[in-house]
């Protein structure tokens, strides 16, 4: 039969045609405006292409050393059971080897040359720093490195609490899960003693893990970069004990249903809590070798990342706020302030995912040979808010998405899905302006009300049903504005608080500074 005129001919499959043309059948489905099909590669060519394209960085890397070692048969099956079974309330997250999506990107050749024009741009932003101080007659680079480090003092005693919580987070849930386990089998009253273990537990959080840093921070002379790893190390370390006892309590009391109960292994605990993940698991996909190589030029990377975000916030930023901190707040200077932070603090934030959730995370899955390196995915493609936190920090997302969403639908039911998310949001927001508060030793809501107000109102607005290329434009277009707003926001309360004292109320402690000289 003849195509009608004006309409597009689809080939007719043959007979015994390939599954892979099949699938490419049901996947790829012509527009109806479409006017001619013949120039466009079909899936099984796209394929080809990019398994040329991908081949020679593949060869590399077996000889390096960065195939995985295959998973036990069992994980495999019950990631795929996982998978595909059940609701998705009992999905759960599967760990597969996978390299970060900007090592994907670099196997190209166009998307190196794009990341060495990076680099060449930060050469030249450290060459052209030093450039100047020696035209200048200073010591080159010499107050740079003196700002970075008076900003890590009191690193030593921040190592010495860090060092305690490590300890205390190792044995503590370890040791809490083997005396529950023990009591539930012999014990008289078990439901008791559980409860005595319970308490103890979050009272031993309570102290070690909340009270002792906060109380080392408020009572020695710590500077903000050991604060902000103490704060960040004090939530990681409280989210991989709520995951370690969120997985295996459940399957601990099938066990002792049963009858038999066996606990895991405290080797697998210890590298769970040194492993870039917040989700315990007995088994991880592990690399064959260790990359030393690029073990040292991750960490190198991370080096120079933050050396030019000193450099950033040294030469750029302070400046400019600690001249605009002693006038009275009026748009007429504020508002060119913030036009003219959007491109720094764009970098900053540039930096601060480059150096962190790729550079960071690489260096210590090489070292443990932890082979999913999945900490992020394509945020910069994102069209929608929904879709840029998701995809922004996977780490943090999937514990979020686990234990708060997920956790709280199960306990709510199908009508609280809203107030599960809007709890998620309120969680996150709390944590990340708990670190900036303790962090710079001010207390701006400005991140708060950022998650809370607007984080919530673009995740709605600007949703996933967005696909076109414009919503990309605008997500980036709001990510400038509000990273300037936030680095403004928060410079001209910390310059505030050095100029003026704080008042002795305690709502005058709560008070911003800034606002109460606008006021």
């Amino acid at each position: 039969m003849e195509p009608a005129p004006g309409s597009t001919a689809m080939p007719r499959r043959r007979p015994g045609q390939e599954l892979e043309q099949e699938e490419e059948a049901k996947l790829w489905v012509p527009n109806s405006s479409s006017a001619h099909l013949d120039g466009i590669p079909s899936l099984a060519q796209c394929r080809r292409r990019m398994e040329a394209v991908q081949s020679p960085a593949q060869d590399g890397a077996k000889k390096e050393g960065l195939q995985p070692d295959p998973p036990p048969l069992k994980t495999v099956q019950l990631e795929n059971e996982a998978r595909g079974r059940g609701s998705w309330l009992e999905k759960q997250k599967a760990f597969i080897p996978r390299q970060s999506p900007l090592d994907e990107l670099l196997a190209v050749e166009h998307f190196r040359s794009l990341y060495h024009l990076c680099i060449a741009v930060a050469c030249i932003a450290i060459l052209g720093a030093a450039a100047t101080d020696l035209a200048n007659h200073q010591c080159c680079l010499k107050e740079d490195l003196e700002f970075i480090i008076a900003n890590a003092h009191g690193m030593s005693a921040a190592l010495g609490v860090w060092l305690i919580m490590c300890i205390y987070t190792l044995l503590a849930p370890y040791a809490a899960l083997a005396l529950w386990a023990h009591a539930s089998r012999t014990a008289r009253h078990p439901w008791l003693l559980v409860a005595s273990v319970v308490g103890a537990l979050l009272g031993g959080h309570a102290t070690v893990l909340g009270i002792f840093p906060i109380y080392t921070m408020v009572h020695q002379q710590i500077q903000y970069i050991p604060k902000v790893i103490l704060m960040t190390e004090q939530l990681r370390l409280l989210m991989k004990s709520h995951s370690f006892l969120r997985e295996t309590v459940p399957n601990l009391r099938a066990q002792t249903t049963a009858g038999k109960v066996k606990l895991p292994a405290l080797s697998t605990y210890l590298y769970f809590l040194c492993c870039p993940t917040l989700l315990y698991r007995e088994t991880y996909p592990r690399t064959s070798v260790i990359r030393w190589r690029v073990v040292v030029e991750n960490c190198v990377k991370f080096l120079a990342f933050v050396f030019v975000l000193a450099l950033i916030m040294r030469r750029l930023s302070n400046p400019v706020y600690i001249h605009l901190s002693l006038q009275p707040f009026r748009l007429e200077t504020f508002v060119p302030a913030m036009c003219n932070s959007i491109l720094p603090a764009t970098v900053m934030l540039l930096i601060s995912f480059y150096g962190i959730l790729h550079c960071w995370l690489n260096a210590f899955a090489e070292v443990l040979r932890f082979a999913d390196r999945g900490f992020y995915q394509d945020w910069w493609n994102a069209t929608s808010f929904a879709t840029y936190y998701r995809k922004w920090n996977i780490v943090v997302h999937d514990w979020l998405h686990l234990y708060i969403y997920q956790d709280l639908f199960w306990l709510f039911g199908k009508k609280w899905r809203v107030g599960a998310m809007l709890a998620t949001f309120l969680l996150s927001a709390i944590a990340h302006e708990y670190i900036v508060a303790f962090g710079l030793g001010i207390f701006c809501p400005i991140l708060f009300c950022n998650y809370t107000i607007f984080g919530v109102l673009f995740n709605f607005v600007l949703s996933d049903k967005r696909r076109r290329p414009a919503w990309n434009m605008a997500v980036w277009a709001l990510l400038f504005v509000g990273q300037a707003l936030l680095v403004t926001l928060y410079s001209l309360e910390y310059y505030a608080h050095v100029h003026c004292p704080l008042q002795d109320t305690f709502w005058g402690q709560l008070t911003p500074c800034s606002w109460s000289r606008a006021m």
